[in-house]
């Protein structure tokens, strides 16, 4: 009897031990430092991938229905504890600060804004995000967008200040 080699055919992963979160691309996606097209390692084709199996396809399916239900939740807690004043002076404040920030950056910083953004618990954080991301709408890709926004965790995530750090280093003096 021969010994099988064992190998990892599916890795699930969401995040690093330092809380960093983690994501899995296939060609013809571009890297976004190196701007090079990510290239197949494994063997077979890509683009002929076999059908999902079912209890694979059953465990997406209930992890769409946790993350769609943690956003809701997230968004009524975020009316109810809303930690930085929604007045429209703040609101103006907010969008001056972020026209001096690039979407055009790397992931971290990127991923620190979406959750800044977030953090000041205005009922339509999501979509104040989502609209500064797209200030560089050759970089933005929806689904790695609410990847970033669904994984927000308001216990430990940036906040104002790292909104007004950027700004500041931008050219932002108000």
């Amino acid at each position: 009897m021969t010994k099988k080699k064992e190998i990892t055919v599916l890795e699930f992963r969401c995040g690093t031990v330092e809380g960093l979160t983690m994501q899995d691309v296939l060609p013809p996606s571009m890297h976004p430092d190196t701007r090079m097209p990510y290239r197949w390692g494994g063997k077979g084709d890509w683009r002929q991938i076999p059908e999902i199996p079912a209890a694979l396809l059953a465990a997406w399916q209930q992890e769409l229905v946790a993350r769609q239900t943690s956003r809701k939740q997230r968004k009524d807690r975020q009316w109810s504890l809303s930690r930085v004043e929604d007045t429209p002076r703040q609101r103006a404040r907010v969008a001056d600060m972020l026209s001096h920030i690039s979407a055009d950056c790397g992931y971290e910083l990127y991923r620190d804004m979406v959750w800044a953004i977030l953090s000041l618990g205005w009922h339509d954080g999501e979509d104040i995000a989502k609209a500064w991301c797209l200030t560089a709408p050759h970089r933005f890709e929806e689904d790695s967008f609410w990847s970033v926004a669904n994984s927000y965790d308001d216990t430990r995530s940036p906040t104002i200040g790292t909104i007004i750090y950027h700004a500041r280093a931008g050219g932002w003096d108000g």
